[in-house]
């Protein structure tokens, strides 16, 4: 009995050392800073090393370095639909003010593009989406000349930043903004043409001279719980609704001053808070 219990410890002792001496450790949890260029780096799909760039058909592209355009370039022009263009965490950056900038990403027309995780800047517009059913997701669109994302019916604008542009930060017709920051667009934080949604968006100090928070402009849509202030003084409103708009509904947003009320608006459990702004 003695002995086979020196055997089972002799056996659980091994057993320990071996566990020692094989234990795993996992890296460091925090943030080693920008990414590093992937221009070595091939996986499926087709790479975006240079501006400008034109894709030739459908399919998945990937930048693999900050990117740098010339004054009259664009940056990535989308020929066809069912397009993703993944940013990598990078930025595309335009000619800026005075060198003629051309847009950073564009289509004709295509459908069904997917654009994600980077952020352009010193185009004219940031991003300018004519076709349908896209969707533009965790993007920065900062101090471009024109609109920091411009995008047309049936798409989507998700966990955005579109914030210093000479234009407005996000200017949308029959779409979805939702989780997004827009702050210190000349015109405004946001336009909406028709049949749009914006929720749970920060809109703040969009404060040109004439500059509203959200400019709604066209018919039939809708704003919930989206927090806006500090828009621009003399005649601007953290949330205007034109004359000619029909069929506003505004839900459960905390806003400092509404602008006109337009036709059919329905105001319902929103926070004014005017007296602390």
């Amino acid at each position: 009995t003695n002995s086979l219990l020196l055997v089972l410890l002799v056996l659980m002792a091994g057993a320990i050392i071996t566990m020692l001496a094989t234990r795993a450790y996992g890296g460091p949890l925090d943030p080693t800073g920008p990414p590093a260029s992937t221009d070595g780096v091939r996986g499926p799909g087709t790479p975006i090393s240079s501006v400008p760039f034109a894709t030739t058909q459908g399919g998945y592209y990937y930048v693999t370095r900050p990117l740098y355009a010339l004054a009259g370039q664009s940056g990535i022009t989308i020929c066809c639909s069912n397009t993703t263009i993944d940013l990598g965490g990078f930025t595309i950056t335009g000619a800026g003010a005075g060198m003629s900038p051309g847009d950073g990403i564009s289509n004709s027309g295509a459908r069904n593009i997917g654009i994600r995780n980077g952020a352009v800047r010193g185009w004219f517009n940031g991003i300018a989406l004519g076709g349908t059913y896209s969707r533009v997701e965790h993007v920065q669109a900062l101090s471009n000349l024109a609109d920091g994302i411009f995008i047309a019916s049936g798409s989507e604008v998700v966990d955005c930043n579109a914030s210093l542009n000479g234009a407005y930060g996000i200017h949308i017709s029959y779409v979805t903004v939702r989780n997004c920051t827009m702050s210190e667009n000349a015109y405004g934080g946001i336009a909406l043409g028709n049949n749009s949604l914006v929720e749970d968006n920060r809109v703040n100090n969009n404060n040109a001279t004439s500059a509203d928070g959200i400019d709604i402009v066209g018919n039939n849509n809708t704003l919930r719980n989206n927090d806006v202030s500090g828009s621009g003084a003399s005649g601007a409103g953290d949330i205007l609704v034109t004359s000619s708009s029909d069929g506003t509904v505004l839900l459960g947003n905390v806003f400092c001053s509404l602008k006109d009320m337009g036709t059919n608006t329905f105001i319902i459990g929103n926070v004014d808070r005017v007296s602390a702004c």
